[in-house]
């Protein structure tokens, strides 16, 4: 065997077959988890088992996947408001013959969409690869002064006596649906322990517990009937 930590390496029937065992994790969190793809690919270059007409697109991938917050790439970049840009490869394929690596950006207003695409272009150039942008959203921010964030903080302050204040992050995909929305609900700030057996989000057996879902109910209850006051420039329009 040739393996190393993440990294099971044998041969069967001739045929080196070699596993990658990372912790899987959300975009917008890289930091607790550890991408399987990036252990394989540094695996294959330092053990030399890619072709020399291979090895720009794995150092490629290696650039990639060096860093969570783009700096192999050169578009690492931050802002006050949405903090640091996550860089993450989800998925890796082969077909028709041709290797394709996803990426997923979270990144924050001190960069644009099709600023990071010329970047991402000029890398995957230079590796002998291709770059192809297929969507993307700019950056959207509401301050904590706002009054509907100001009701929605006081309505989950009420209701669980907890203080912690509203945060930004690169997640909340579906508020994303509307001309003007946040995410709202348990989550990061107030994180609860949860027993070994349920999953973290979008993975097997993700789970809450009843009591946050029935605590949860009275904070949306509160604060829709509490926005009913609103006057609707207040609301945004």
């Amino acid at each position: 065997p040739l393996g190393r930590e993440g990294i099971e390496a044998a041969t069967e029937d001739g045929l080196l077959r070699i596993t990658a065992h990372g912790v899987g994790a959300h975009s917008a969190m890289p930091e607790r988890g550890k991408n399987a793809i990036g252990l394989l690919v540094d695996f294959l270059l330092t053990e030399g088992l890619t072709d020399e007409d291979e090895r720009p697109f794995f150092e490629l991938l290696h650039r990639l996947h060096l860093s969570p917050y783009g700096q192999g790439l050169g578009v690492d970049c931050k802002d006050d408001a949405l903090g640091a840009l996550t860089c993450v490869g989800g998925v890796i394929r082969m077909r028709d013959g041709v290797v394709r690596q996803n990426i997923n950006i979270r990144y924050p207003a001190a960069v644009t969409g099709p600023g990071l695409a010329e970047r991402l272009e000029a890398a995957a150039g230079a590796a002998g690869s291709a770059f192809s942008l297929i969507n993307y959203s700019e950056p959207f921010f509401i301050p904590e002064e706002d009054p509907v964030i100001r009701l929605l903080l006081d309505a989950h302050r009420e209701v669980t006596g907890s203080a912690a204040p509203a945060y930004t992050w690169g997640g909340g995909t579906y508020a994303r649906c509307f001309r003007r929305a946040v995410s709202f609900g348990p989550g990061l700030a107030g994180e609860e322990i949860k027993p070994d057996f349920v999953g973290d989000c979008h993975g097997p057996d993700e789970g809450t517990s009843l009591s946050t879902l029935d605590e949860s109910f009275l904070v949306y209850a509160l604060a829709v009937l509490r926005m009913q006051g609103l006057e609707p420039e207040e609301l945004g329009g």
